[in-house]
């Protein structure tokens, strides 16, 4: 498969994503939204990265991810977790990712329905990657 080829089934798959969201995942995006002008941030959601051949042959992973959700200033990735998710394939993919250049956290979509433990958990974000009110 060509690299264009490639390149169009990811973004492909990733509009499909976002017609098709998750309730869980469209909860994390209003969140995420909203902070875009206070934080001086440019979420986006559903976000294909191509994975180069030479990782994709190494590591045995997918030619490309969605991410759910992406600051692409920053290269900070926010995962929401559901069931369908495993340890293996998602410890694997972050370590393909981290290899790129992201940094990924994680909460589980039952989660995302605590408002406190959402707040906490982009709070916790922020902190981490040092992001403070860089409009004023």
């Amino acid at each position: 498969m060509s690299e264009e080829e490639l390149k169009y089934i990811a973004n492909m798959r990733a509009t499909e994503c976002r017609l098709n969201m998750y309730k869980s995942e469209a909860k994390v995006w209003e969140m995420l939204i909203s902070h875009n002008y206070m934080f001086g941030l440019e979420w986006q959601t559903q976000v294909p990265v191509i994975v180069p051949r030479y990782l994709k042959e190494t590591y045995s992973c997918k030619a490309f991810y969605i991410l759910d959700f992406l600051e692409p200033n920053n290269n900070i990735i926010i995962e929401v977790d559901g069931e369908q998710h495993n340890k293996y394939d998602d410890d694997l993919r972050d370590s393909i990712l981290k290899l790129l250049g992201y940094t990924t956290y994680r909460i589980k979509s039952l989660d995302v329905w605590k408002w406190r433990v959402l707040k906490d958990f982009i709070c916790g974000v922020y902190d981490k990657e040092r992001i403070i009110y860089s409009k004023y």
